[in-house]
């Protein structure tokens, strides 16, 4: 069946999904009056209910309506409407519904001025910024009940865990605040009590993490990051760190640490869609994976750790869709040689196949990692890595031993990491392979890329990705090993490029082909020394589960160092997604931006957004 032809049938079964009739009331319109000085569009990018669209549609539920007129009292609120009034109500006639919410707006009160006493620790500028107030501008009663809670951490961060701060607004014809502080002492730490120790497992071990010791003063990010610390450890399930005040002295208060053990051994098992690595110049693709593990979270009753695992992971992206299976060894520790270095040591045995090939290949080898966490998504890590590549098809030549350090950091600014819809993501790896380690190659990689996100409407996102890597000091000798490792850098694919086929964005006849008739299994990826790829995309809601996207891919690659935004090629498509609780699954169609025939056209299956 023609591909055009495939696409109308698909349009119309979602269009009968779409219109097919509801029994229960759908809401038609929503309308608001009395609104003078806030639009209309702007009161309902804030509210759940829409006006029914082709691709929108929603069922009548009095709770949501009742919610949405106290999120738009509360709208108002935040704009120095104290006077506000929100009345709702709705009209039902065969099986849809017409909402009504009418606002009596009153007076917009801004604020006049601000007066503090009492505060020496901080200047009246800082607590203005802290607290969001601006002369001159409208009330917001709402912000200083949520930043309020950002003044309390500032002066715990000072020592005055007990300080006393007292907001008061009076409300004329203007607004003026009347700040008064009671800053108190600073707060000493007297001392520090654990409980839910196992007898087995030596305190110093949880000491040792704790940035704060007895008779300093009480600082908070101390106290937030020591409890971070404990959690990493990896023995417990709960670490709490509570000040309570000393009844015998005002200036001092003892600290509390709680914690609950996890089971010493255990059988861990996990399953999903996974990202994963398949070749060292190819985008992750998204896999079905599954894992099994035992592990023993205190070797010989320290705080190492010991883990067998086993996986099996299946990659949806085509040409990869064979199992490859991993068997790992990890022994990890915090510390090492007295330092506080999150480390660990594993062995790795992994068999696979690669693009388009039938013969199986081993993978085997040891890698020493460090990593800093930053924060819950952000990191540097380091990789110290020996691995040996055998492949039954090179039975005349020798195994591919690899030696590398790579050193690999992510620094992670969304919202969410599988539905993103604000902030950025950075990601650079610097690989050197070879050179004082051995092995039988010696190159430099660089790869760097940023990812950005941002809302244009209330349940639409601009997505956009930038990704440039580069190469050095790769000799042509490498190149008979790039059908097995796939080093260089390649585009094509539901990860990539999704206009063209799976690592094919350059491809080359593979050698001792005759060229008459050439089979398609016989023309295989071109990889190069640089490479750039650039993706923007617009996500937004459809029906219910149902989602879409409009996107343009770009992508060049050379062996020149240099690269001309000129010669990028681009591709056009549209997508349909559907959310899962495991993130988005992604139906892609895209063809080269100067192809007009939908014969030339890719689908891609995808699981999880392409970044």
């Amino acid at each position: 069946m023609k591909i055009y032809q495939w696409i109308g049938i698909s349009l119309f079964s979602l269009n009968i999904i779409i219109s097919a009739p509801d029994e229960s009331t759908q809401i038609r319109s929503v309308t608001f009056t009395g609104n003078k000085n806030i639009k209309s569009k702007f009161l309902l990018n804030i509210i759940n209910i829409q006006n029914k669209t082709f691709f929108t549609d929603q069922s009548f539920d009095r709770r949501i309506v009742k919610l949405d007129a106290i999120s738009i009292k509360n709208y108002y609120l935040t704009n120095g409407y104290l006077d506000v009034a929100v009345v709702d109500s709705f009209n039902i006639s065969e099986n849809s519904a017409d909402i009504y919410f009418h606002i009596i707006e009153g007076k917009q009160y801004y604020l006049k001025s601000i007066n503090i006493s009492g505060n020496h620790s901080l200047r009246d500028e800082e607590i203005f910024s802290s607290l969001n107030l601006k002369i001159n501008k409208p009330f917001n009663p709402v912000s200083i009940k949520i930043n309020k809670n950002r003044l309390d951490d500032i002066y715990f961060e000072l020592s005055k865990l007990f300080a006393n701060i007292n907001i008061e607004p009076l409300v004329s014809d203007s607004v003026v605040i009347n700040i008064s502080i009671n800053e108190g002492s600073d707060i000493f730490i007297d001392k520090i009590y654990v409980e839910g120790m196992n007898e087995n497992l030596d305190s110093n071990l949880v000491y040792r993490e704790l940035l704060f010791l007895k008779k300093e003063k009480y600082v908070k990010s101390k106290i937030d990051y020591s409890q971070k610390k404990l959690m990493e450890i990896g023995v417990f399930s709960m670490a709490a760190i509570t000040p309570v005040k000393n009844t015998a002295n005002d200036s001092t208060v003892n600290i509390v640490i709680e914690l609950r053990q996890m089971n010493r051994r255990e059988i861990l098992s996990s399953g999903g869609y996974y990202p994963i690595t398949v070749n060292e110049g190819v985008d992750q693709v998204i896999a079905l994976a599954g894992d099994i593990a035992w592990k023993d979270r205190r070797v010989l009753n320290s705080v190492s750790s010991f883990q067998v695992k086993s996986s099996l992971a299946i990659p949806f992206e085509a040409g990869y869709q064979y199992p490859r299976f991993t068997f790992d060894m990890l022994l990890s520790n915090q510390w090492i040689f007295g330092f506080r270095i999150p480390s660990e040591l594993k062995g790795f045995f992994q068999s696979f196949r690669n693009y388009n090939q039938d013969e199986g290949i081993y993978r085997y080898g040891f890698q020493l990692a460090n990593i800093l966490r930053l924060e819950d998504r952000s990191y540097i890590r380091a990789i110290l890595r020996w691995e040996l590549f055998d492949d039954n098809k090179r039975d005349n030549k020798n195994d591919i031993e690899n030696r590398s350090f790579r050193l690999v950091a992510r620094f992670d600014k969304s919202n969410n990491p599988i539905y993103p819809s604000q902030g950025y993501v950075l990601n650079t790896e610097i690989i050197s392979v070879g050179g004082v380690l051995g092995g039988n190659r010696t190159y430099q990689k660089v790869d760097a890329g940023i990812q950005s996100y941002f809302k244009i409407r209330k349940r639409s996102v601009f997505a956009s990705r930038m990704k440039y890597g580069m190469i050095f000091n790769w000799k042509d000798n490498y190149d008979i090993y790039e059908t097995l490792l796939y080093d260089k850098f390649y585009l094509g694919g539901s990860s990539s490029l999704r206009a063209w086929d799976p690592l094919k964005f350059l491809t080359e006849i593979d050698p001792g082909t005759d060229l008459v008739g050439v089979a398609d299994d016989r023309v295989i990826p071109k990889g190069m020394l640089t490479r750039l790829l650039v993706n923007f995309e617009i996500r937004f809601p459809i029906y219910g589960l149902f989602g879409g996207e409009l996107f343009i891919d770009g992508g060049q690659l050379t062996d020149r160092s240099n690269i001309s935004f000129n010669n990028i090629e681009w591709g056009k498509g549209l997508g349909i997604t559907i959310s899962s609780p495991f993130g988005p699954i992604r139906l892609d169609y895209s063809n080269p931006l100067d192809y007009k025939n939908l014969k030339n056209g890719k689908l891609n299956l995808g699981l999880l957004y392409i970044f």
